[in-house]
């Protein structure tokens, strides 16, 4: 027999993982008011959905916390998802080199290893 108090964890988790349909509408009309004309059409296949258009509609549904529309998004379009997440790590990746480039004990190390010309 579960708790009380468990009985409430259970039905919060249940609730994350299987939204109400008010939810689903509250989680659409806040990422709705969010996205531009282009955006919206590119969503509902008036026009084609584009790798940028794609980025952007990914980037404010995670603004709106917009899981829903995140996960719509992410299944309708899994090769413009790749690119974005290629493109996410190579970002991430370059951002850190630099940040890497501007440390005093990198460049201490760095300059030591490179050969001497």
């Amino acid at each position: 027999m579960i708790a009380a108090g468990e009985k409430n964890k259970v039905s919060k988790k249940k609730q994350v993982m299987h939204p109400t349909k008010t939810q689903k509408l509250e989680e659409f009309l806040r990422v709705t008011v969010q996205m531009s004309q282009k955006q919206l059409k590119a969503i509902d296949g008036l026009i084609p959905m584009t790798q940028d258009v794609f980025n952007s509609c990914v980037e404010k549904c995670v603004k709106a916390g917009a899981r829903t529309q995140y996960e719509r998004l992410i299944s309708e379009y899994p090769q413009l998802f790749d690119a974005y997440i290629d493109e996410m790590g190579k970002a991430e990746r370059e951002l850190s080199a630099r940040e890497l480039q501007s440390d005093p004990v990198w460049q201490g190390i760095s300059a030591r290893i490179r050969p001497k010309h």
